[in-house]
């Protein structure tokens, strides 16, 4: 047995123990709450820099692919004038679209011998400027084999000093130019002070080449041959970034952009320093400096990410730094609550456990004292449970409380404002109570639980959406443990849940950004890219449905030309009545009166920017709204597809839930229907080079190379099958005189009728083509004898003998034929073509108005 001294002091060792337990728990519970905000700020920041990085690459790519529309431009048309230029590039709406964006120009290719006419010719180009340019003239001066000059400057007030720049005048400008020439892709320069910033803020430019049209350009050989010009755009750093990053985001996050340096350049990619800053994000802030911490401070560690994007064939290095300020003042102060709600708690204990040890001496005396003693500790023992639930109510993140029956026991404040709800709908109600119109949630927040119960001691961490009562589907992530009652066995569950809905959809709009890109990179017209467009936007965002709505200019009606809804058949009747459907918005004015009660489309149409539906059936001015909500259908947004300042139709989607407006996701299919409507200016170019290479301008025929690839393929399939064919060479007669006396205008309306009346002389199957001037071929296939032959000769002659009005005057012409046949006269394309011209030679020697056959067998059965 203890000697009574001995008790005493064993008693007094364990109240210290207690109390040195208590403290070690509470400086625990206070270091796992502090990673566990840290571990939140480093998720927060993590996103929102993901987020600037998409929003900066984006803004970079939208304004490259002005540089592309304007080069499509250039090849499209043989000559563009400096006012189609001008008018152009305003359309293009820099100072309200594409800020930051200072001058654009474009710089022509001349050699040393065309220098003087080429000159003359700007000096007399009125074209905008009524006076020309009369003192313009190449700089730097002296002689150069050739030159790169700027020819046309947009806008010009302020940057008159760059028309007539050789941008190869000096050794550093011409490396930069061979650069471009050689690789054939938008190129951009290093760091430059531009001449219209009063304040040198960081600018840079980027450059493409433009080439010849229908010139091979694979190699870098052929790219230098075809080499025309360049396009040239400047920018100054901090205007091209005003509206990427928001005020919030900067004054919680620092960024700062540095050129790196070409990513093949010889020297390597170079480090951070002063003079390769691009972009500082303090100088966007009015109070940059106030908010800097005072000097001699202690630096607290800061969130840091690095980041790299490639701006033509250059990397910039992006560095992100949280500020102080990062996370909110609650969190900061959260560690040293609990812990100082631990200490406190230990304290009452290591008291309660003292007073416990002075009992054995004085328990007789001190009997009313110790009971004194004892509700006093009581006391602050419920104090200190109170403080714990008190602790509990102000955690920001929502917490709720189960017993093992699966019922709520409680919840915090945080929890009541996240699901708008009082605690006491929650109180006593099972998961499946709380969900009886969705049982997919139910059951598998009922799984989970039940995964923690099988495995008691265990946390529990996992991703589920969930849907709120107000209809809203949120992303979450569920921290849950057991806790037990003092025997030891379950007493229930206690969890936590953080919200990244904004995190998940931050990934979607990447994610279905990327694929948009895609789409369009792989597809050829907008028809081919419109419903894979729909399905990618749907599928990305967990949208029903969409369609898209184009203008018809002829009709001045939007009409349904592509739509998506996947599977859901529910909503097949909904669309298959909106394919069928026209809208009959008005044309592009701008806002109209009475349009805030319009349709979605009309909305978007008219106002020319994004718009969003929460529910449908309660938007007035909506005719197919009633339609759609029988669908099941309930929220939508569209927005314009764009080409510059030219509207080109409008996208609509449709979602099953109940959705309040996502301004982000506003913001990116803004920059998604430009880039539709750029991809659709490429298109249109490419198709028109494509078209004017294989077919004659003015008549629309197919020109000498067409025309000679289709007389290539009969050849083989007459080969083949032993068939003949025959070729016409046609040439007008006098046609000359036309041109001398009633001027090139009318001679080209004969040549778009000759070509006209040739057509209707000709089977399908049968192909004519204009060679150049007045000179036209025809090639007749499956020929079954000559007389065939001679049949389409003479139709012809008598098609082009009939007058042709001209206003008021009738014009009288001829023509004459030669006719070469296969195989009699030759079996290769040039062989025919060399007989069909001398047969038609000798129609002319004899007289005109006839026709001849290459063979003189064939010409004694014709009669003239």
């Amino acid at each position: 047995m203890k000697s009574k001294p001995a008790g005493i002091y064993w008693r007094r060792s364990t109240a210290v123990a207690v109390l040195a337990i208590g403290i070690l728990l509470s400086a625990a519970a206070a270091v796992l709450v502090a990673g566990q905000l840290q571990r939140e700020a480093r998720l927060k920041f993590e996103a929102a820099v993901s987020d600037a990085q998409a929003a900066i690459d984006s803004r970079i790519q939208a304004y490259a692919d002005v540089l592309g529309g304007i080069r499509g431009l250039l090849i499209s048309t043989e000559s563009t004038s400096r006012d189609q230029f001008r008018r152009y590039v305003e359309s293009l709406g820099l100072n309200h679209r594409y800020p930051g964006i200072q001058v654009i120009h474009y710089g022509r290719r001349i050699t040393a011998a065309q220098r003087p006419a080429f000159e003359a010719m700007v000096r007399g180009d009125t074209s905008v400027e009524p006076s020309g340019y009369p003192r313009f003239a190449i700089k730097p001066p002296g002689d150069r084999a050739e030159y790169v000059v700027v020819q046309y400057v947009e806008p010009m007030i302020g940057n008159e000093g760059a028309l007539g720049l050789d941008l190869g005048g000096d050794a550093v400008r011409l490396a930069a130019l061979e650069r471009v020439r050689d690789s054939g892709q938008i190129t951009a320069s290093g760091t430059i002070a531009l001449a219209l910033d009063p304040k040198r803020h960081p600018g840079f430019a980027m450059r493409v080449a433009v080439y010849r049209k229908n010139a091979p350009i694979s190699t870098v050989a052929q790219r230098r041959e075809a080499f025309t010009g360049v396009v040239s755009a400047s920018f100054i750093v901090l205007d091209l970034m005003r509206g990427v990053l928001s005020e919030p985001f900067l004054k919680q996050i620092h960024v700062r952009i540095h050129d790196a340096g070409f990513l093949d350049g010889p020297q390597g990619l170079q480090p951070p320093v002063a003079d390769n800053l691009m972009f500082d994000s303090d100088r966007l802030l009015a109070t940059a400096q106030s908010a800097q911490k005072p000097k001699g401070a202690a630096e607290p560690a800061r969130l840091n990410s690095v980041s790299a994007i490639e701006v033509g064939g250059r990397r910039w290095n992006l560095y992100f730094t949280a500020r102080q300020g990062l996370g909110a003042l609650s969190d900061r102060w959260l560690p040293w609550i609990v812990m100082l709600a631990g200490g406190t708690i230990s304290l009452l204990l290591f008291g309660l456990t003292r007073s416990l040890a002075t009992t054995g001496s004085r328990s007789i005396e001190l009997a009313n004292r110790i009971t004194a003693d004892l509700r006093e500790s009581e006391a602050k023992l419920a104090e200190a449970q109170r403080m714990t639930q008190q602790l509990i109510e102000v955690l920001p993140n929502p917490v709720f409380f189960k017993d093992t029956d699966g019922r709520y026991l409680g919840v915090n404040k945080a929890w009541e404002a996240y699901f708008r709800m009082p605690r006491d709908a929650f109180v006593g109600k099972t998961v499946r109570e709380l969900y009886p119109n969705d049982p997919e949630i139910a059951d598998r927040l009922s799984a989970m639980d039940e995964v923690l119960w099988q495995n008691p001691g265990v946390p529990q961490v996992y991703e589920t959406p969930i849907m709120t009562p107000d209809g809203q589907q949120r992303d979450t992530i569920y921290y849950k443990a057991t806790f037990t009652r003092a025997g030891g066995d379950v007493a229930g569950l206690i969890g936590t849940i953080v919200d990244i809905t904004e995190r998940k959809r931050a990934e979607r709009r990447r994610t279905m950004e990327h694929a948009v890109t895609q789409v369009l990179a792989n597809s050829e017209t907008l028809a081919e890219a419109a419903p894979r467009i729909i399905q990618t936007i749907c599928e990305s965002l967990g949208w029903v449905c969409g369609a898209l709505w184009q203008w018809d200019a002829e009709a001045q009606v939007l009409r349904n030309t592509a739509s998506w809804y996947g599977d859901a058949a529910e909503v097949a009747g909904f669309i298959t009545a909106t394919a069928s459907s026209i809208n009959e918005a008005p044309a592009w004015h701008g806002k109209a009166p009475g349009t805030q009660t319009a349709g979605l489309v009309r909305r978007v149409w008219i106002h020319g920017v994004p718009a969003w539906f929460p529910d449908v059936a309660r938007e007035p001015g909506f005719r197919r709204g009633p339609d759609a909500a029988k669908a099941g259908l309930h929220s939508a947004f569209g927005f314009p597809v764009m080409a510059g300042a030219q509207p080109l139709g409008v996208m609509e989607f449709f979602g099953r839930n109940i959705e309040q407006p996502d301004e982000a996701l506003l913001q990116v299919v803004q920059a998604l229907g430009n880039q539709i409507g750029q991809f659709v200016v490429r298109r249109q170019a490419e198709e028109r080079v494509r078209h004017l290479a294989h077919y004659d301008e003015l008549t629309t025929l197919p020109n000498r190379s067409m025309f000679h690839q289709r007389v290539g393929q009969a050849l083989a399939h007459a080969r083949r099958y032993k068939k003949a064919l025959a070729i016409l060479f046609i040439d007008l007669d006098r046609f000359k005189n036309i041109n001398d006396t009633l001027g090139h205008d009318a001679g080209d309306r004969v040549l778009k009728e000759t070509a006209d009346r040739l057509r209707g002389c000709l089977r399908e199957s049968d192909t004519v083509g204009r060679l150049g001037g007045d000179e036209f071929v025809v090639l007749i296939e499956e020929l079954a004898q000559p007389v065939q032959i001679i049949a389409v000769a003479q139709k012809i002659l008598a098609a082009l003998a009939r007058p042709i009005v001209l206003q008021t005057q009738e014009v009288h012409i001829t023509a004459s034929i030669g006719i070469s046949t296969y195989p009699a006269d030759s079996e290769d394309l040039l062989g025919l073509m060399k007989c069909a011209d001398i047969a038609m030679y000798r129609a002319k020697e004899q007289g005109k108005n006839n026709y001849r056959f290459h063979s003189v067998q064939m010409n004694v059965h014709t009669r003239d």
